[in-house]
């Protein structure tokens, strides 16, 4: 696990940030064995500087990673040289030629994106795996709530959104997937 490097001066790399990131993975962890995933190809979406993506390569994936940030994408490319790299704006996107992914990572991508709902549509026809951890809206309503958002690291459009679980759940399930 790449930890915080002082001489990289990235939003991304403050300690707290660092912290809830690996909370994050450890709690992906704790849920999902990462390694059934060797030797497939995974797309690391929103991926910022690659971490979660480090971790899968570790556990033998080939990983593509992608953001909209070509700054968060020049710190990843020095960090991890032979990745696959790509500058997308995921609100307005056309995934195909990136191709097909045994597995799609949305963690902390979701509640960043102004539309949410074209990007996991575009999501479900790139795969038929997608790992979600997103901040979520406090209801037991399919809602879904645009946000402002103009924090470092946060929304590229400045505008996110807080859907509720029952709101994904209600959009994943229409496009075939089980939750």
């Amino acid at each position: 696990m790449a930890l915080y490097n002082p001489e990289v001066q990235c939003v991304l790399d403050h300690p707290l940030y660092v912290e809830a990131e690996i909370r994050r993975i450890s709690n992906l962890q704790a849920h999902f064995d990462i390694q059934s995933l060797r030797g497939l190809r995974i797309l690391e979406t929103g991926c910022g500087t690659g971490r979660l993506g480090e971790v899968f390569e570790t556990a033998g994936c080939r990983v593509v990673s992608i953001d909209a940030r070509e700054e968060f994408l020049e710190i990843l490319r020095k960090r991890y040289p032979d990745r696959e790299v790509a500058v997308v704006d995921l609100d307005h996107w056309d995934p195909a030629p990136l191709g097909r992914f045994d597995a799609v990572l949305c963690f902390g991508t979701l509640n960043h994106l102004a539309a949410p709902e074209s990007f996991l549509i575009e999501c479900t026809r790139l795969t038929d795996v997608i790992l979600l951890d997103t901040i979520v809206l406090d209801s037991p309503w399919p809602r879904c709530l645009c946000v402002s958002e103009h924090e470092p690291g946060g929304s590229y459009t400045g505008i996110g959104c807080r859907p509720s679980p029952t709101w994904i759940i209600s959009l994943m399930e229409r496009s075939g997937f089980s939750v």
